[in-house]
C-alpha cells in the first residue's frame, strides 16, 4: 500500500498497490550425474525470491559389452559392460577356458609317464649295452 499525505492540512488516504507476479529465471546449480541428483535454482528478477528444485540422477548408460582379456586354451578370460558416462564397471562376466584345466593336467601326466618309461628304456638299454661288453671281455 501507499500513503498520500496533504502537506497543507495533513490530510490522508491510503491505496492498495496490486501485488506484481515473480519472474523466475532458472540456473541448474548442480549436474545430475548417474547416481546423484542436481539442483535447479529459481531466482526472481525482481524481488531476490530464490527456491530450488531437484534434478533427477540420469542413472547408468549401459556401452557395449568389451573384452579385457582373451580366454587361452587353459586360461579363463574377461568381459565387462561399463557406464558410457562414469565409466563404471557395472557388470563383469568370466569367459571360459577354451578346454578344461583337467585336460592340462592330464596332459602332463601323459608326458611325465612316457618321460619315466623312456628313461626306464634307456637304462635298461645302457644295461644290456653294458652286460654285452662285460661278456665280451671275458
Amino acid at each position: 500500500e501507499i500513503t498520500y499525505t496533504c502537506s497543507m492540512c495533513g490530510d490522508s488516504y491510503t491505496e492498495e498497490i496490486p501485488l506484481i507476479d515473480h519472474e523466475y529465471t532458472s540456473e541448474v546449480t548442480k549436474e545430475a550425474t548417474c547416481v546423484e541428483n542436481g539442483i535447479k535454482t529459481y531466482t526472481c528478477t525482481m524481488c531476490g525470491d530464490t527456491y530450488t528444485e531437484e534434478i533427477p540422477a540420469t542413472g547408468h548408460v549401459e556401452t557395449e559389452e568389451v573384452v579385457t582379456q582373451e580366454a587361452g586354451l587353459f586360461s579363463e578370460g574377461e568381459r565387462i559392460t561399463r557406464c558410457k558416462e562414469c565409466q563404471e564397471i557395472l557388470n563383469t562376466e568370466v569367459i571360459s577356458s577354451k578346454y578344461p584345466k583337467a585336460y592340462l593336467y592330464a596332459g602332463i601326466g601323459v608326458i611325465a609317464i612316457l618321460a619315466v618309461i623312456l628313461s626306464l628304456f634307456i637304462i635298461m638299454k645302457k644295461k644290456a649295452v653294458h652286460g654285452e661288453i662285460e661278456n665280451a671281455l671275458e
